[in-house]
């Protein structure tokens, strides 16, 4: 496309193109979300973490680019700041 139109050209559509997939390629690698939970987990630790807030064990070992194993964890809806959620 670049190579027959001008306006691709200019904007430098390969370019964005292969910005954007390599960004899809990272955002897609579960390693590094592991590692972004890995992080958060140990900042909230060191803040002495937030009882109302459990953050995910990964298993890294059965884990792998394309598979995150973390704990099960199960959703419990409880009223924030003495308020309760409604659906509108």
């Amino acid at each position: 496309m670049q190579r027959s139109t001008n306006w691709a050209r200019k904007i430098g559509a390969a370019g964005l193109a292969n910005g954007f997939a390599k960004a899809l390629r990272e955002g897609l690698n579960l390693r590094a979300e592991a590692r972004n939970i890995a992080v958060v987990t140990a900042a909230s630790e060191a803040r002495g973490g937030d009882p109302g807030v459990h953050l995910p064990v990964v298993y890294p070992a059965i884990s792998s680019e394309r598979v995150l194993v973390m704990e099960g964890l199960i959703s419990v809806c409880r009223p924030l700041y003495g308020r309760r959620w409604t659906q509108t």
